[in-house]
């Protein structure tokens, strides 16, 4: 659904809610007086009957209101179920991020004053209100909160009265739980909600859900759970023979395509392609029903690129049993991925999470970077030197985000002598040109591939930029790259890695997500899910420093060797933290080898920024530099440094004075989109 589509759908939908909070105020308010009433001096007859009188009336008046927030809050809860069903089935440019943010902050604050008025706690709607309140927070990233909504509606007396909703409930929070890496307590969730519906018409969906989250729950734990999906795929088959759009026959496709992967991953080739060969005839069918729907066109796009997937998916069952010795697939993942056609984020558990790599090195030969070309005078100088460095190396994605900064752009790279044929334009609305915060994070996969992990920034409320945070989702080539969400706040400056297995990652990353409801052991088992940290290495960040990521003081130059950066004034409180953050590094063993650290100054401060030397690019040959004005004799030491550890490198220093002043240089600016040569054999610049 575009853009223009949801707000269209915006316009009832905040009217709604608007009169959603109207009415919850209006009766708190005649609650308040009545209460008041209730509480006065003692009256004479006369006045007693006037009072009886002005209760029977505010008594008539709380129950208008009454009906009016129950009318209110239903219509609330109806568009929020089709809003979300809508974004599930957006590919793409298709969603509105910004939409979906302010929908979801609106519609929380309306369920979160009706559930926190005295009069309406205990009506026999708040169990409705809280589910979706915590579905609001679950989708904004806030599983403690959302956990706590949750238990609540499970609390409320009145969903023994309605078991789909407790399904419902139960299923979400399981949803919630994985999330935060609580397999064990999802998987108890999802089994009494799929319990919870026996004898229950009408609910085979639901059923079919629990039952295919159980199926991910379970291979998680390293059981072969399958059957639960086999059965919650013959729930779902009556849909097939529907002749209307389903989104069911669509969860059905999608459900047959995530079998046929696990059928791979077991080496059951055989089955794998049947399966393969239903999900052709589901699709088929599914764009005959668009043939005479006018408007259904983004439905055809969806199923015609469906179509070109589940092919791949037979072009590699047909290529593995040509060539047996092809190696299997490591640690049971899957080597393809499915691209859903309903991508219910808050009820499915994501299959994506089965996917695991190991984050790679910068200093590695990158094929890709992307940088912004935002409506920002002070962008334009900087990305295009920067541009112009690392497009003799490697391909660039160039983001502007509207058509004047495209032509803009394209004109001045141009006239920088960049090779236009090795820039990929396109044209994204973005808030601000720091690709680096919103990713994605480039890994590779245990067979080799390319494989994205797409983190959530750490930003809250006003701060928070949903178009930046899709970005990866947004430019990812799917025909070569995988692609899985990660729940973690994790912005791209907060990690670094060696590439084989040793991250290094800040105190406050730890700090952020335990706020969102993540373990300390939960953090750890995702980082080494998205980075492959066979060994993690928790540094403090800089005293006063806003953004709190790593990459301000220390960077990898090679699998063995990290730079730090260092304060010549020991006045400075920030010299003792990186003093002992180079002494924790040099005293890191990793694959035999003890970590060998170098220092490189960092400019006295004489203001509220941190000039940085260690925020650089790594451009296949070339090491981009940040320098600042009145500076110069500092960064011939710089050079020097660097150029001691990279000998066959170019340093490149690009002026960053003015850019330093938003709290950011050159690392901070640049997206690397992955090394090249990820399906051969791993090549450093140094190893060459």
């Amino acid at each position: 659904m575009g853009g223009v589509g949801f707000v269209k759908r915006w316009s009832s939908v905040g009217l709604a809610i608007f009169l959603g909070a109207l009415a919850v105020g209006f009766a708190r308010g005649v609650s308040n007086r009545s209460d008041q009433s209730e509480n006065s001096i003692p009256a004479t007859a006369s006045e007693k009957t006037d009072t009886d009188a002005h209760v029977e009336a505010l008594e008539l008046s709380l129950t208008a209101a009454d009906a009016f927030a129950r009318r209110s809050l239903e219509e609330v809860m109806a568009s929020q179920e089709a809003v979300l069903t809508d974004l599930a089935r957006a590919y793409g440019n298709e969603s509105d991020p910004t939409f979906a943010q302010t929908f979801l902050s609106t519609s929380g604050e309306t369920y979160s004053q009706y559930v926190e008025n005295q009069h309406y706690r205990k009506s026999d709607q708040v169990a409705n209100v809280l589910f979706r309140l915590g579905q609001t927070r679950f989708l904004q990233g806030d599983g403690a909160q959302a956990i706590d909504a949750l238990n609540r509606s499970i609390a409320a007396p009145s969903i023994a009265r309605d078991p789909k909703l407790r399904s419902r409930v139960l299923n979400m929070r399981g949803c919630v739980h994985v999330s935060l890496g609580d397999w064990e307590r999802g998987t108890a969730d999802f089994q009494e909600s799929f319990t919870s519906l026996v004898g229950q018409s009408d609910s085979r969906r639901l059923a079919a859900i629990a039952l295919r989250n159980l199926c991910y729950a379970t291979q998680a734990g390293g059981i072969d759970g399958k059957d639960y999906l086999r059965k919650a795929i013959e729930f779902l088959s009556p849909w097939s023979e529907s002749k209307s759009l389903t989104i069911e026959h669509e969860m059905l496709v999608d459900f047959r395509a995530e079998l046929c992967l696990l059928l791979l991953v077991d080496g059951d080739h055989a089955l794998a392609q049947r399966v393969s060969d239903q999900i052709q005839i589901d699709l088929e069918s599914l764009l005959a029903k668009t043939q005479n729907l006018a408007k259904r066109q983004a439905h055809r796009y969806r199923y015609e690129d469906a179509l070109l997937q589940i092919r791949a998916c037979t072009g590699a069952i047909a290529a593995k049993a040509v060539h047996d010795d092809q190696p299997e697939v490591s640690d049971g993942r899957p080597a393809l991925q499915w691209r859903p056609l309903v991508d219910l984020r808050s009820e499915l558990v994501a299959a994506d999470r089965l996917l695991h790599g190991t984050m790679a090195g910068e200093f590695e030969r990158q094929a890709s970077f992307a940088l912004a070309w935002c409506s920002f005078d002070w962008t334009e100088r900087i990305v295009t030197r920067i541009a112009k460095h690392l497009c003799e190396h490697a391909d660039l994605v160039i983001v502007a985000d509207n058509p004047d900064s495209l032509k803009r752009a394209g004109r001045s790279l141009a006239e920088a002598g960049v090779d236009l044929n090795r820039v990929d334009f396109r044209m994204l609305e973005t808030e601000v040109p720091w690709f680096r915060d919103c990713g994605p994070i480039a890994s590779r996969s245990p067979s080799g591939q390319s494989i994205w992990f797409d983190s959530q920034l750490t930003r809250r409320n006003t701060d928070f930029r949903p178009i930046c945070d899709s970005l990866p989702e947004r430019i990812v080539n799917l025909a070569t790259t995988l692609i899985s969400r990660t729940p973690l706040r994790v912005e791209g400056g907060m990690l670094a890695s060696n590439g084989r297995g040793l991250t290094i990652t800040s105190q406050a990353m730890l700090q952020k997500n335990a706020e969102y409801g993540f373990s300390a052991q939960a953090i750890t088992d995702e980082l080494k899910r998205i980075t492959g940290a066979t060994e993690l290495v928790v540094v403090p960040s800089l005293e006063s420093e806003p953004t709190a990521h790593v990459d301000m003081f220390l960077t990898f130059v090679a699998p063995d060797t990290v730079v730090v950066g260092q304060y010549s004034d020991a006045g400075d409180p920030n010299a003792d933290v990186l003093d002992e953050v180079a002494k924790q590094l040099a005293e890191v063993v990793h694959d035999g080898q003890r970590l060998r650290v170098h220092r490189v100054p960092m400019p006295p401060r004489t203001d509220d920024h941190f000039r940085t030397y260690t925020n650089v690019v790594f451009g296949n040959g070339t090491l981009l530099v940040p320098s600042y004005t009145g500076h110069e004799r500092l960064e011939a030491e710089v050079r020097q440094t660097y150029q001691t550890l990279l000998p066959d490198w170019e340093i490149a220093f690009i002026d960053c004075t003015r850019v330093i002043e938003l709290d950011g240089a050159l690392h901070c600016l640049v997206a690397n989109l992955g090394p090249a040569g990820l399906d051969g054999p791993r090549t450093t610049e140094q190893e060459r």
